[in-house]
């Protein structure tokens, strides 16, 4: 059996949190602040 990165993640957060409505209410990863990459993906500062 093989599980994606996903579901891996959030196997993660549940043990963590302790319970599953406890990761539900957490702040997502996606929600935090990625750090910029070389690909330019964003704008120089003014």
């Amino acid at each position: 059996m093989s599980f994606t990165l996903h579901q891996l993640r959030n196997f993660v957060a549940v043990a963590e949190a302790g319970s599953v409505s406890r990761a539900a209410q957490a702040p997502s990863a996606s929600a935090r602040k990625r750090p910029v990459t070389t690909s330019g993906s964003r704008a120089p500062p003014a």
